[in-house]
């Protein structure tokens, strides 16, 4: 089977068309009983269109051009890319969609796409999915988190694959909850689709600050933070937060007081980033330092000095180049001598990628976790395209001699 390219680009006055029309045709076989009379219909695999062009009177040699094209063209023979070239944009507001958000099964009367918020698609709109070319049945607006479904008067042929993600991926909800989304279901985070790459948290017991893992480092002060496990409500609702409690004791200098994991693999020269959330245990606000061990004069950009209040928190901080593998997050009592001598936190949801910027939480127990990337498959609304295979010969209108008019005539094609 051969590609048909439509030949405006070599004589624009011989084919550019001065009219163009797009219409799906019934694609059924009706059978007759010849002794009762009684008829079954049989709906046909694939749409049907009849795509018309209206091209202007032109000189003789232009027409033969024409001609000589159209000819060429043989029915199961060809197939063509086709560009619907009246209606080059949707009537409704929605130029541009992030894609399908939810798989569509073979044979389905809608699609939901990701597009913004009250965006719009009007009846008759067309839009491309996959392979596929598609007609809005009725006017629809996306909602509030910019979802847009779309009801078709031409049903799905075969079965189109809409978000994909390999593993379970965290959101925020409306509500400031911290939520977890299944394999392949979407994310809503700020009344948008969340779509992001695949990320590691490096960290391990990222809840369970009580673990092993995580050394509890004096820091010469004579006492280490005492940790207790499941102390508070988490950011995600559940008793999960541990309660940090950091005491000078008997030294003059908290700031070397810590919770602290150890060597994480960082890759040299590339950015790395932490973060945690922490609450105040008490209604006092407490200043803790955030850090990554040794990385002061190394590009770190945070805000060392964080002010845990009442409120959860999500403290981020960000090292530009790491120059070894022992860079991670140390979590400090303040760090300016005889201005604090105490604090009393909460801690939960500690993550360390090898990212410039922090994605949403991965949580983990014994091992590193990977969260797998969205991948969302595109959906054209601005200029729909789609492969058509030629399903019969065209037919040419003639107007004193020249060919005027060409019709042709498609079968969607099923890879």
């Amino acid at each position: 089977m051969s590609l048909i390219v439509y030949p405006v680009a070599s004589d624009s006055r011989a084919f550019q068309p001065a009219a163009f029309s797009l219409a799906m045709q019934t694609n059924q076989r009706a059978f007759a009983s010849p002794f009762g009379g009684s008829e079954q219909v049989t709906d046909m695999l694939n749409d049907r269109w009849s795509c018309t062009l209206d091209l202007p009177l032109t000189e003789h040699n232009r027409a033969a051009k024409r001609e000589a094209f159209i000819e060429a063209m043989r029915g199961q023979t060809n197939h063509t890319d086709l560009h619907h070239f009246g209606r080059p944009t949707p009537l409704g507001t929605a130029q541009s969609s992030a894609g399908l958000v939810v798989a569509a099964a073979q044979g389905a009367a809608t699609l939901q796409i990701a597009t913004t918020a009250g965006a719009t698609l009007l009846a008759g709109d067309m839009l491309g999915v996959d392979d596929l070319l598609l007609r809005c049945a009725a006017d629809c607006t996306a909602n509030s988190n910019g979802l847009l479904t779309v009801p078709l008067t031409n049903r799905l042929r075969r079965a189109v694959a809409g978000l994909a993600r390999a593993s379970t991926a965290t959101f925020v909800d409306g509500a400031g909850v911290l939520q977890t989304a299944g394999v392949n279901v979407p994310r809503y985070q700020g009344g948008a689709l969340l779509v992001e790459a695949a990320a590691t948290n490096l960290i391990r017991f990222s809840e369970q600050f009580d673990n092993a893992a995580w050394s509890k480092e004096s820091g010469g002060t004579g006492v280490a933070p005492v940790v207790t496990p499941n102390a508070a409500i988490a950011p995600d609702g559940t008793l999960s937060a541990d309660r940090v409690v950091f005491n000078k004791g008997s030294g003059t200098s908290v700031g070397d007081q810590s919770i602290v994991q150890q060597y994480l693999t960082t890759v040299i020269g590339q950015p790395t980033c932490a973060f945690v959330w922490l609450i105040s245990a008490t209604a006092v606000n407490y200043q803790v330092r955030l850090d990554f061990n040794g990385a002061s004069s190394q590009g770190a950009d945070f805000p060392s000095l964080v002010t845990c209040t009442p409120s959860w928190q999500r403290f981020e901080i960000r090292l530009d180049s790491a120059v070894d593998t022992g860079r991670t997050l140390y979590i400090r009592l303040r760090g300016e001598q005889g201005t604090s001598d105490f604090a009393d936190v909460f801690a939960w949801g500690a993550q360390q990628e090898i990212a410039a910027a922090a994605t949403s939480y991965i949580p983990t127990t014994a091992a590193t976790v990977t969260r797998a990337a969205d991948i969302v498959r595109p959906v054209t609304l601005d200029r729909p395209t789609a492969p058509f295979r030629l399903a019969s010969t065209p037919s040419v209108r003639y107007v004193a001699g020249y060919a005027e008019g060409v019709t042709l005539d498609f079968v969607e094609m099923v890879s």
